[in-house]
This record gives C-alpha cells, structure tokens and sequence, in this order.
C-alpha cells in the first residue's frame, strides 16, 4: 500500500507541476495586461489550477475577455496545445463556481498557426 501511494505521487508529480507552472504564467501574463490597461482588476490567488480576481462591476467584461485570451491560447512549449477553461463570477467564490462556463477546445495548433 505504501509502494503504490509513493508510486501515484511519483506518477503525478510532473503533470501538477506542469500545470502549475501554465497557470503561473498564465497568473503574471494577466496581471501585467490588466497593469498596462490601468485596470483596477488584480489576480488575487492561484491554488493549484485556479486563479482568483478581484474585478470592479465596471471592468467585468473587459477581465473576463483578457482572461479568456491569456488562458485558451496555445501553450507552445507543450506542443500548442490549447486547454479547456472554466470561468465564472459572483460576489463569492461559491457563487463563483456555480456560475462557471466553459470556454475553448482541447486542440493541437499547427506550427503554421502560430505564424499568422
């Protein structure tokens, strides 16, 4: 039992990182946009593959845009693929998680694409 619990650590260990890693990146690409705009927005948590934002009603849609963007765009250092993300908003973070939607595809860009 303890073998496999080490072994399913073991086994995990590189795609969590992996993940973290695109969301931190993802957390201070977003950060410096919202920054550049003059944004009052700003990413507040990153838990495992979660980001977190503060947004003023105001600058909603402009977030979630620049959100959406960042994160669906292809990750070129795993191949270009895109992800799947999920998004949603609310006074608190339950609120939040209920009103989730998906946005993107699970697609491999073509090295041709990243040209245009």
């Amino acid at each position: 039992l303890v073998e496999s619990h080490e072994e399913r650590q073991g086994v995990n260990f590189y795609p969590q990182n992996g993940n973290a890693e695109i969301c931190n990146t993802a957390f201070w690409m977003i950060q410096r946009e919202f920054v550049k705009r003059k944004m009052k927005s700003r990413l507040i948590l990153h838990v495992h593959d979660e980001l977190v934002a503060l947004v003023p009603d105001n600058e909603m849609m402009l977030a979630k845009a620049i959100m959406k963007k960042i994160m669906t765009r292809p990750i070129w250092e795993l191949g270009g693929w895109r992800f799947v993300i999920e998004m949603g908003e609310g006074k608190t973070l339950t609120e939040a998680e209920k009103s989730q939607t998906k946005y993107g595809k699970f697609v491999k860009e073509t090295p041709l694409a990243k040209a245009a």
